[in-house]
């Protein structure tokens, strides 16, 4: 879920690091990609304008250039295109070729060796795959090329004469799809790292944990573009923050505190920049040309939510064309010829901006708007870590007694904190979390009373799964989990399970069947591996991560949902 809380300020920076795809022409004047395609008809084999032409509509085409120049940019810019147009049994062996070609050349980069775990994961194998991701964690770097893709593209086009200001930027976003894939490997090894938490498989759960943490971290260092660079920090922190919570369970203090001052950190890079990027849009020359000509009028911040909430409900291979196609029903179609005249009238103060951008790297250009005040009041700021680690002795103190059981019931029922739903919510998981790593039968009064109080805040499936934790098997807590349930909550699964609550088999035999497909890399298998979890230990079976094994199994049983 760390996906969508960057996702929406990133979208942004989109508007203005690249126009649109290539602006059609006039019929006297050819579009740029008729322009292309005449050029390649002389010369069908020339790289340089297989790489400015190919896209996911012709994987034919990509793997023509894959082979002509297996170069790192390259492979990975393809390999993104593969992702773009979607897996199936006639893509999957072209895809599984490009990943080892791209590997073969490419072997300290962890990206195709990422990829190829998660195609092991979509096709069954959750092992393999995860061990795939583990390994990918230790190597040297983690690149995804975007911003070297982008450079490329503009080295082709000086080259080849094709230097109209309107069509800069127009290459190279399409290896979003890697960065996503990134995004969804960290997500999967939190969740199974959570999982095994759960079962009290403490050291699998922290050796996937650290992997986790690593891959994120490789990831950040790499990052030269902003999509790349937010969503890195916010993995880190996350990771950071679950590695310092294991560490503490165990009184490692030290390095729980060198986590959590790495989680500080990027939540600190993080806000300097949101603030760069809202600055660069104000200054952007692109950003003022679209206001010009009406183009964002209507993108104030309730209807860019809008805009928002609506891209993240489709596939992120889809978001740039999508946030286009919104602005264009939004804003008509008779601006656009307008903003593509106007840029040519500005070339000369929006080339020089792009170019900077292009080959400085968008995020060190943005960061340039943030100044020494800026960073002096982002770094008085205080976030959720912080206010974690003040406590951390009533969370894990050396000597467990009634006064931290007694605090950390108060901090489940605790309302906002100033406002601040975020930390109510990450000291209440935080509270439950010791209360049963501390096992602490003796905080069942305390619970029931809880769920006793009327008007209370407290999240009633939170305490409900803490209290079957500590061995509560009442009706009343099985009531309010199966009320409650959500394959999408890893507590409340894993709870109804360890319950034995057999009536949510067929629900998680569908989620199962939804989340696994051969392929589908654009799933992060949460909810999937979520259900192989509670599967397993409900019917005391283990057909592997094959749905179709499952659905089998429930069809024999009278297990499948109608």
């Amino acid at each position: 879920m760390q996906l969508m809380r960057p996702m929406a300020a990133a979208v942004l920076s989109l508007l203005w690091i690249g126009c649109s795809s290539a602006p059609k022409k006039t019929e006297s004047e050819p579009s740029y990609e008729a322009r292309l395609d005449a050029m390649l008809i002389r010369r069908p084999d020339d790289p340089d304008l297989l790489f400015l032409r190919h896209d996911h509509k012709d994987l034919a085409r990509c793997a023509r250039l894959a082979s002509l120049r297996p170069t790192p940019v390259v492979l990975a810019s393809v390999t993104s295109q593969f992702l773009a147009h979607g897996l199936d049994e006639e893509t999957l062996p072209g895809f599984r070729n490009l990943l080892k070609v791209w590997m073969d050349r490419d072997p300290d980069n962890s990206m195709p060796l990422v990829l190829r775990g998660q195609l092991d994961i979509s096709c069954g194998n959750l092992k393999e795959g995860l061990e795939s991701l583990v390994r990918a964690s230790q190597l040297r770097f983690l690149r995804t090329y975007s911003l070297e893709g982008q450079q490329e593209a503009l080295r082709i086009q000086k080259q080849e004469g094709l230097t109209e200001v309107e069509y800069l930027a127009t290459y190279g976003l399409h290896n979003l799809n890697l960065v996503i894939a990134v995004t969804k490997a960290c997500s999967l090894l939190a969740t199974t790292s959570g999982e095994n938490h759960l079962r009290r498989n403490r050291g699998e759960s922290q050796r996937l944990a650290e992997a986790e943490y690593r891959l994120a971290r490789s990831f950040t260092a790499s990052g030269k573009c902003l999509m790349e660079a937010t969503l890195a920090y916010d993995a880190v922190s996350y990771a950071a923050e679950c590695l310092c919570e294991l560490h503490l369970m165990v009184g490692e203090d030290a390095l729980a505190s060198r986590y959590a001052t790495e989680s500080r950190h990027r939540h600190l890079a993080q806000r300097a920049l949101k603030l760069a990027q809202e600055r660069e849009v104000a200054r952007n020359p692109i950003t003022q040309l679209m206001k010009e000509v009406g183009l964002l009028k209507q993108f104030d911040s309730a209807y860019m939510k809008g805009v928002l909430d609506s891209l993240l409900a489709v596939s992120p291979s889809d978001l740039w064309n999508r946030l286009l196609v919104k602005m264009r029903e939004v804003e008509g179609k008779d601006a656009w010829p307008r903003f593509y005249a106007k840029l040519r009238e500005n070339e000369g103060r929006v080339r020089p901006y792009l170019e900077s951008q292009i080959h400085r790297g968008y995020v060190e250009v943005a960061l340039e708007g943030v100044t020494e005040e800026d960073r002096r009041s982002i770094e008085s700021l205080k976030f959720p870590i912080d206010h974690f680690m003040e406590e951390k002795k009533t969370f894990y103190p050396e000597r467990y007694g009634t006064e931290h059981r007694d605090r950390l019931i108060m901090y489940l029922t605790a309302a906002d904190q100033g406002g601040d739903s975020e930390l109510r919510d990450y000291l209440r998981e935080r509270a439950a979390g010791a209360l049963i790593h501390h096992d602490d039968k003796g905080a069942l009064p305390g619970l029931c009373a809880l769920l006793d109080a009327k008007g209370s805040s407290v999240s009633e499936v939170l305490v409900a799964v803490t209290m079957v934790a500590l061995g509560d098997h009442s009706d009343r807590v099985i009531k309010i989990l199966e009320e409650g349930f959500d394959v999408y909550q890893a507590g409340v699964c894993w709870a109804v399970a360890h319950l034995g609550r057999t009536k949510v088999i067929p629900e998680l035999v569908r989620e199962f069947e939804l989340g696994v497909r051969p392929g589908q890399i654009s799933n992060n298998f949460q909810e999937a591996v979520t259900a192989y979890f509670a599967l397993k230990e409900l019917t005391g079976q283990d057909f592997g991560f094959y749905p179709g094994k499952w659905s089998e199994w429930a069809e024999r049983t009278g297990n499948k949902k109608k």
